[in-house]
């Protein structure tokens, strides 16, 4: 589909903008705008990744978020400016950030390496280990900030994880999730929540480390961590949330990597759990965007019936 006009795409609504998200020319031109009235000269090229607009404009990128996603760039805005340089890795320092009308963006400085996504197949399952050990050094180094008036519009953990269990089938059934997967979740998030009556306090977490967010750069023979992308999603809350989405990116079922993730994050309340699985799958469930049909296709496909038969075989006891 070739690029829709700037004033239309700027009146979007939320079901064509994703109806569209996937073309390569989508936004082309309201990046094109922002571009130039920012002196960047290079022709923007669209990245297709997350919710928002993404551009590669010579060596910097482009966000443009529409107001439907407006809190999620606004969050990375806030988290990015009050981090600052307080991280011993890098993370996208932002050039510049504003509006078009109801559409928000921002420029940010490119970060060095390669996406972990290109770099998984060259590991060997030694140094998967020394990976996860990496990622929960960048945990542990995000949870040790600095940090004050970070909250996101759905407010503390506290309250987000009340208005979460309230409303768990009526979540994941939005989610796509069958009824009877949808029952199922609300009967074991029912059964193991008091597990997340014990968890610490909520300090910032990034809540999205994933195979596009980590970048990497190969020193000394060894694939290391040198940058953290996008904190759209990041929020207050317990160390064990932030477990989630490498567990479930790289570590899956592998009892070595999580429990070397774990010990590394600083995360004892998981490591010490005799419910280790039924604690990360509970807070799994209370992800905002993990739908379970499909981030546990495989598992399903393989045979697994119920919620205990998919944490079990995810996240093992270590």
């Amino acid at each position: 589909m070739p690029d829709i006009a700037i004033d239309q795409l700027l009146k979007i609504d939320e079901k064509s903008y994703r109806q569209y998200f996937r073309d390569p020319d989508f936004g082309i031109g309201l990046a094109t705008q922002v571009a130039r009235s920012s002196d960047l000269v290079e022709k923007p090229v669209r990245v297709t990744e997350g919710s928002s607009l993404v551009f590669s404009v010579g060596s910097r990128f482009l966000k443009l978020t529409p107001p439907f996603f407006g809190d999620s760039l606004a969050a990375e805005i806030n988290a990015t400016k009050l981090i600052g340089n307080q991280l011993p890795f890098h993370i996208p320092l932002i050039v510049a950030d504003g509006a078009v009308q109801d559409w928000k963006f921002v420029i940010t400085e490119a970060v060095p390496g390669v996406a972990a996504k290109d770099v998984m197949k060259k590991m060997t399952p030694a140094t998967v280990i020394e990976f996860a050990k990496d990622i929960g050094q960048i945990i542990k180094a995000i949870r040790t900030l600095s940090i004050a008036g970070f909250e996101r519009d759905f407010g503390t953990w506290d309250k987000y994880l009340a208005s979460q269990l309230k409303n768990q089938k009526s979540i994941h059934l939005a989610r796509g999730n069958s009824e009877a997967w949808a029952d199922s979740i609300s009967n074991y998030v029912n059964l193991h929540k008091g597990l997340l009556e014990n968890l610490g306090e909520a300090k910032l977490i990034h809540a999205d480390l994933n195979h596009e967010h980590l970048m990497m750069d190969e020193r000394d023979g060894r694939w290391r961590i040198v940058g953290v992308l996008d904190f759209a999603d990041a929020m207050n809350a317990p160390v064990e949330m932030e477990l989630v989405l490498p567990i479930l990116c790289f570590f899956k079922g592998n009892v070595l990597a999580q429990r070397e993730l774990v010990r590394a994050s600083g995360a004892e309340f998981a490591l010490l759990s005799s419910n280790y699985s039924e604690l990360m799958m509970t807070l799994t469930l209370q992800n905002r965007f993990i739908a379970l049909h499909d981030w546990f296709a495989r598992e399903i496909r393989q045979g697994a019936t119920s919620i205990e038969e998919i944490a079990g075989a995810v996240f093992p006891a270590i």
